[in-house]
């Protein structure tokens, strides 16, 4: 027999929700006020991403196992050592560098290169974050899955650590191996060139010193084999790919041995 809402919530939670429907503050205290939830436990392995915090005292909260990414905060949102945020997601925005944020949120949602460089030179252009500018665009080199999009924010990145140079280094490495695609239907040594080729042309273009300096010894080497055009073609790309991947894997250990 299928039960309907007042028999699953109860009349008291029925009750609850007309109160929170009914409450003109919106704000998270006096919603936590109305609904009657126990901040020490009804607020943990919770979803509440994106919520309005700003102004909210969230001393006592226990938010152990919640997700509590893209919450707004402000300077009059009080966190203490009574918030428990064990293995909690705390990516905040703060109210205060919020149009960084949605800078950053046009980079990742930009529907072509030009539109995404546009939005990169006002993020690095147009707000005085640089740490935080700089983490971010670290994270975004690392996770992008697009070649295009790789190489565009690498232009606006500066490598400070190895980490960083290892980071750009990986990527080219992970974006070369697979814009190299065998052909199914001809021998296994027949590999596709044009996105090889459309590979190398961007990284020669490329204003990362990290790409620059791979780029310019990947240069060498084949200079060093005898190889006359930088153009693969069947014949010669799977060695262009191995020794282009040498370099760069090479730049990870010589960065390690620091």
């Amino acid at each position: 027999m299928t039960k309907n809402i007042t028999e699953i919530l109860g009349q008291d939670g029925i009750e609850k929700i007309r109160s929170i429907l009914d409450c003109q503050d919106w704000s998270f205290n006096a919603l936590l006020a109305v609904s009657g939830l126990d901040p020490s436990i009804d607020f943990r392995f919770g979803d509440f991403q994106s919520l309005d915090m700003r102004g909210a005292d969230l001393r006592g909260v226990d938010f152990t196992d919640s997700d509590l990414r893209g919450c707004l905060i402000d300077s009059k949102t009080i966190i203490d050592e009574t918030t428990i945020l064990i293995r909690s997601e705390t990516d905040w925005i703060n109210e205060e560098k919020q149009p960084i944020h949605e800078a950053m949120l046009r980079i990742e949602n930009a529907s072509s290169s030009k539109n995404r460089r546009a939005a990169l030179l006002t993020l690095d252009s147009q707000y005085t974050s640089p740490v935080h500018t700089h983490k971010y665009l670290k994270s975004l080199l690392d996770r992008t899955k697009a070649m295009e999009a790789f190489f565009d924010v690498a232009d606006f990145f500066t490598p400070i650590t190895h980490e960083d140079s290892n980071i750009i280094s990986d990527g080219a490495i992970r974006f070369a191996l697979s814009s190299v695609k065998r052909n199914a239907h001809k021998s296994a040594q027949s590999l596709s060139t044009t996105s090889f080729s459309s590979f190398l042309r961007r990284l020669s273009e490329s204003n990362n010193t990290t790409l620059q300096s791979g780029y310019a010894r990947y240069l060498d080497a084949s200079n060093r084999v005898g190889r006359v055009s930088i153009n693969p073609n069947k014949y010669e790309v799977s060695d262009d790919l191995k020794r282009l991947v040498s370099v760069f894997k090479e730049n990870d250990r010589e960065q390690a041995s620091f």
